[in-house]
């Protein structure tokens, strides 16, 4: 499957505003150089949000300042639209993954046919129902 569409984790997108987070060259090399095919999805934003409102991370970014960092780095964030929601309709709720964030985030790559890039271990589950995954 040739990847030319990729979309990045909440996990990636705060290791990338906290710089505390090493990334491989290979994941470095896809978010420097192919940043017109680089998108985030509006639910990093809620998920982010809803991070920093309950004291999860420390983050003194403020709405427009997070938008001003995707626009620099050349990301497009994408709305959540009715193809995104079937998608997220259709995915099975696992019992030991019910994050209705990841999950949103996971039907919005595979509805935007995009890989997703996560550090997260337990999206793997997900390749079956359509998700292209490069882990970090």
């Amino acid at each position: 499957m040739k990847r030319d569409r990729f979309m990045l984790d909440t996990n990636i997108i705060l290791g990338m505003i906290l710089k505390d987070k090493y990334f491989s060259k290979e994941i470095r090399n896809i978010i420097d150089f192919n940043s017109a095919h680089v998108s985030v999805s509006v639910e990093v934003l809620k998920e982010i949000s809803y991070l920093k409102h309950n004291g999860r991370v420390d983050i003194k970014m403020n709405f427009e300042q997070f938008m001003d960092f995707f626009n620099n780095k050349g990301f497009e964030v994408l709305p959540f639209n009715q193809y995104a929601a079937k998608k997220y309709d259709e995915l099975p709720l696992f019992e030991n993954h019910k994050d209705p964030f990841d999950r949103a985030i996971i039907a919005h790559t595979i509805a935007n046919h995009s890989t997703l890039i996560s550090t997260d271990g337990k999206f793997k589950k997900y390749r079956r129902y359509g998700l292209d995954l490069v882990e970090v």
